[in-house]
């Protein structure tokens, strides 16, 4: 079983439109509403990919329990909710006809003490059970920040694969516990080391030092220029596949699902990171969070291209 954490579901509306003009009437050429959230995005790309069993734990809003329960039940997603008064918060992403994408994200409802203690409990119970532990998105007021340091050390003592996506201090605390897997952008990864990645060996440095700070694995996404991923045998690169871009939005979590997937079924890392590659390729010519279609991932891990990351270049 995969198991993804997640702490802070959201109401997904994307707004598309042919060009974006700050300050000024923008025209919405069209638009949809999706529950989702980091951690919904990858259990519904989870299924989509064919992943045997999937459970989703976290915090639910009443009054929108019902929208997400829904949609994850249909995926065949298992759920275990605990579930607080309120509205779950709304994230606005314009997309806009060049590919620039501008997200407006909601910090979501104060989560009381009481609440962060049943989640561990359930996380207690659950994690013994799973093979791989997803640990991904922000965390909500009232929660500490090391709640993914936490929930590491409570995967890795139950012998599940830790696969942490996060950002800013959630990052930071997160990687003491040494998760076996991080998956940053490269905005993430510059955030959490203060500096900027401008080239190859930049980013590779940043990557070694992640290791040396007792991370197994880092997958780092790039965007229009691919992804990167270095453990403890080889370092390698791809570059992004070329393909009609609807929404970026949600590529990243079908990443995260493709190294999840490769947990489960045993894949050795170089087949688990094009995986990965192939999953995000596939989310981006959905238009919103809705899961990839599994035909064209198939085609994209066909064209999938692996080389050796060396920082100075590939080869």
């Amino acid at each position: 079983m995969i198991t993804v954490v997640t702490l802070n579901p959201s109401i997904d509306r994307t707004l598309m439109l042919d060009a974006f003009h700050p300050g000024q009437t923008n025209r919405v050429r069209q638009s949809r509403v999706d529950a989702g959230g980091k951690g919904v995005n990858v259990c519904m790309h989870l299924r989509a990919l064919g992943a045997e069993r999937v459970c989703c734990v976290g915090w639910m809003r009443s009054a929108d329990e019902g929208l997400f329960s829904d949609r994850l039940e249909k995926a065949g997603v298992e759920q275990r909710w605990i579930v607080l008064p309120g509205h779950v918060r709304v994230n606005t992403k314009v997309c806009a006809g060049d590919g620039q994408l501008t997200e407006l994200n909601e910090a979501g409802a104060e989560v009381p003490p009481w609440a962060i203690d049943a989640l561990i409990e359930a996380c207690r119970e659950v994690f013994p059970r799973s093979k791989a532990v997803v640990l991904t998105g922000s965390v909500p007021p009232g929660v500490p920040k090391d709640i993914y340091a936490k929930l590491t050390r409570l995967a890795r003592a139950a012998g599940a694969f830790c696969l942490l996506d996060a950002d800013g201090a959630a990052l930071a605390e997160g990687l003491k516990a040494g998760p076996d897997c991080v998956k940053p952008n490269r905005a993430e990864l510059e955030r959490l080391l203060g500096e900027a990645l401008a080239d190859e060996t930049a980013l590779l440095t940043a990557a070694r030092r992640l290791q040396s700070a007792g991370v197994g694995a880092v997958c780092i996404s790039l965007g229009d220029q691919g992804a990167r991923y270095i453990d403890q045998s080889e370092a390698l690169a791809a570059d992004a596949i070329p393909v009609p871009v609807l929404s970026t939005v949600g590529a990243g979590d079908a990443m995260v699902a493709g190294l999840a997937l490769a947990v489960e079924r045993n894949m050795p890392a170089r087949q688990g990171f094009a995986a990965a590659v192939a999953a995000g390729t596939a989310a981006v010519v959905c238009e919103g969070t809705q899961p990839l279609d599994r035909k064209t991932y198939d085609q994209a891990l066909m064209r999938v291209q692996l080389r050796k990351w060396r920082g100075d270049g590939m080869e």
